[in-house]
């Protein structure tokens, strides 16, 4: 039996804000189990899990809980804190962590960001996760990245050296770290990209919800005191420790992602300060891929990309812009933030905590596609919108985010339920009623298995229906009804005919 991603990390990430005792623990009485910090798309779902802090404790996958590498440290005054990831020196020191754990001082959620404040010696650091949500910018909304951003201010009123340390592994790529990847280090005036892939892809395969193919990256703009290095991750993570900075340079010898645990690291030397809030260090953190959706209608298959492909020709054409893109992208998400909580807020403080989380989920497991036209090139006006990864735009879970997409921007519900229509309407398998999904693993949208394997015809039938309406009730537009009358006139007739008496 499958289970609901709803019913998943959702289910036990219940509050919006908590904040912690002088001892770093929580000071709810809910201890979240789960919290967002790089949840973009279906395959881009990193969280914080279990009850060690944030140095002391691996960020997972939401796709199957497996590790995805990646930490972080801030070295205040020469002496190193870790604010991300179990980094210790089992090589040569087992048992041995690298950096004192940060002192977790608070935690706030909200629906696009993640933000948490730790003590750091004379320092306070702020890490905030930014999971930009742009209901209304396609191409933004599509971009399969998410921002990092550190800043630094005095906790004793003194001036303190900082610098600041990222890195990711290769475990981002896959469950299997004996398996082999590739890297590079691209450096311009522009923009310093560590970019790692699968040395052996499989395109469309995903194993334990975690896709085999596509691109890792990490990425800054160059400026003053920033370097990279990419190497095992002692050698990185310890050079750190010691210097503060890195080498700006390469390793090439490519291996498995467990062989001596290559690593993608980037340090910023803030030099000696008091508060760098106007300035913070912004990392990007990022999984692409494409094609990015197989969906076959009628024995036909389409390779579809994402939308923001339409705008930029190579991957780092869009990182750089993501990156350029930052104050702008953190203006418009806390607008977004303050809206959302404003209107949820007139039902209740917990409703609103709970719509920030459901938000989070709903808006990370979509993406905007576009097909490619016949002269090679892709189709901005061939628009549809993919639901995954616990199989293909399950009408359950359709049904379950229309009224958040409503509030936001109806166009993508219809967006969504089009894929749907169209498999039906274009099958040569005659069902009456509405199939539970179009696809059993994402991202291959190829139809269900079997009717004998989705028993839920009445529900996705009604769940069709009244997603229907609702989005004609918002939009006042009904053509997804009238240019595809026959299947809604055997739609309706089934639910005439069982809706009253279910199983007869």
């Amino acid at each position: 039996m499958r289970t609901s991603w709803w019913n998943g990390v959702f289910a036990s990430v219940l509050l919006s804000t908590f904040t912690f005792d002088s001892q770093g623990v929580y000071g709810f009485f809910y201890e979240p189990v789960g919290v967002p910090l790089a949840v973009k798309s279906p395959f881009l779902s990193t969280w914080k899990t279990g009850s060690d802090g944030m140095g002391r404790n691996w960020p997972r996958s939401g796709g199957n809980l497996g590790v995805t590498g990646w930490a972080g440290f801030a070295r205040i005054d020469g002496v190193l804190y870790s604010f991300l990831g179990a980094a210790a020196d089992f090589s040569h020191n087992p048992g041995v962590w690298i950096g004192n754990a940060a002192q977790n001082k608070g935690l706030e959620i909200t629906a696009s960001q993640t933000i948490y404040t730790f003590g750091c010696g004379g320092m306070d650091v702020k890490v905030t996760f930014i999971n930009p949500i742009e209901p209304s910018d396609f191409t933004r909304l599509s971009l399969p990245f998410i921002y990092v951003s550190v800043t630094a201010t005095s906790n004793d009123g003194a001036t303190h050296r900082v610098q600041i340390y990222s890195d990711l592994s290769g475990e981002w790529l896959s469950a299997d770290s004996g398996k082999s990847m590739t890297w590079s280090t691209t450096k311009s005036d522009k923009l310093i990209l560590h970019t790692f892939s699968l040395a052996e892809q499989s395109q469309f395969q995903a194993t334990d919800n975690r896709v085999q193919y596509g691109l890792g990256y990490h990425a800054m703009l160059p400026s003053d005191g920033v370097t990279y290095q990419s190497g095992t991750d002692i050698v990185l993570r310890q050079g750190f420790n010691t210097g503060g900075i890195l080498n700006n340079t390469a390793d090439t010898n490519f291996r498995a992602i467990n062989k001596d645990w290559p690593c993608f690291a980037f340090a910023k030397d803030l030099g000696n300060i008091t508060d760098s809030s106007t300035a913070p260090v912004v990392f990007a953190v990022g999984l692409s891929r494409d094609p990015a959706i197989s969906y076959t209608t009628s024995g036909t298959q389409q390779s579809r990309s994402l939308f923001y492909r339409t705008q930029f020709s190579t991957d780092t054409d869009a990182i750089s812009f993501f990156l350029n893109d930052y104050e702008l992208a953190v203006s418009s998400a806390n607008n977004f933030d303050s809206k959302l909580n404003t209107a949820a807020s007139q039902i209740s403080g917990t409703y609103a905590d709970l719509t920030f989380l459901a938000a989070r989920q709903v808006a990370s497991h979509i993406e905007v596609t576009v097909s490619t036209g016949s002269d090679g090139k892709l189709n901005a006006s061939d628009v549809m919108v993919f639901m995954g990864n616990d199989g293909v735009n399950r009408m359950e879970e359709i049904y379950a985010s229309a009224p958040f997409w409503i509030y936001v921007n109806p166009e993508i519900l219809r967006l969504m339920l089009l894929p749907n229509i169209r498999w039906q309407q274009l099958s040569s398998t005659n069902t009456g009623y509405v199939v539970d999904d179009i696809g059993d693993t994402y991202p291959q949208a190829s139809g269900p298995r079997s009717s004998l394997l989705r028993p839920k015809a009445l529900e996705s039938t009604g769940n069709m229906m009244i997603a229907t309406a609702a989005l004609i009730k918002a939009t006042g537009n009904a053509a997804i009804v009238s240019e595809n009358a026959d299947l809604y006139k055997t739609w309706a007739d089934y639910l005439k005919a069982n809706a009253l008496i279910p199983g007869t």
